[in-house]
């Protein structure tokens, strides 16, 4: 959560000055000013109270995070049995040998 953009938003939107919010919610001014510094994080709870003075609501939801798949064994035993073979020198393709320029 970003209290930052959250208390700021809360501003914008109700169009109340930082002072109106704090009395009508009864957030002191200072945690206000400290939240919209980033110095401080608010609670939910405090969240909550300011959003309702300002005739909003904040939203959240709870996620799972999202994981890398598995990679398949089949697909591990794959390259693995590929690194068993010597690895051939990879030959350039024609027109491409080393020191020739096009146009030249």
């Amino acid at each position: 959560m970003e209290a930052q953009r959250i208390v700021r938003e809360l501003l914008e939107v109700s169009g109340m000055s930082k002072a109106q919010l704090s009395r009508k919610s009864g957030v002191s001014r200072s945690a206000i000013d400290a939240y919209l510094a980033g110095g401080a994080s608010p609670t939910l709870r405090q969240i909550d109270r300011l959003a309702a003075a300002a005739g909003c609501e904040v939203v959240t939801r709870v996620r799972r995070r999202s994981a890398a798949p598995p990679v398949p064994e089949s697909l591990v035993a794959v390259l693995e049995f590929g690194e068993l073979f010597p690895q051939k020198e990879r030959k350039p393709p024609a027109g491409h040998e080393r020191g020739v320029v096009e146009g030249a």
